[in-house]
């Protein structure tokens, strides 16, 4: 029974496995975009020497609004957003005459 269960190749729970890692990550990256929200947070990002500039601001808050996008869509799922995505991305492709398949 040991060597079966942990030597064996083939994936255990791997679906569920999957979604808790998603769910995880997607908790996580929401969890940092929030900052978006708090202004107080959002000006000491801009102090750091990494944005040091004239576009700190826009470049703390589309970072910070990607991580919070891209954390609420890791909890929708990929499938659903997926297919709207591919959806817009074949338009887009299509406009401009790239084969869409």
């Amino acid at each position: 029974m040991f060597k079966r269960f942990f030597l064996d190749p083939a994936p255990i729970a791997l679906d569920q496995g999957i979604a808790t890692v998603r769910i995880l990550v997607g908790a996580l990256l929401t969890y940092h975009g929030i900052e978006v929200f708090d202004s107080s947070i959002m000006a000491e990002y801009m102090t750091w020497e990494v944005f040091a500039g004239s576009n700190a601001g826009m470049l703390v808050y589309i970072g910070k609004s990607f991580e919070l996008v891209a954390g609420l869509l890791y909890h929708i799922g990929d499938d659903e957003v997926g297919n709207i995505l591919q959806g817009h991305l074949d338009a887009f492709l299509a406009v401009y005459g790239f084969v869409v398949d």
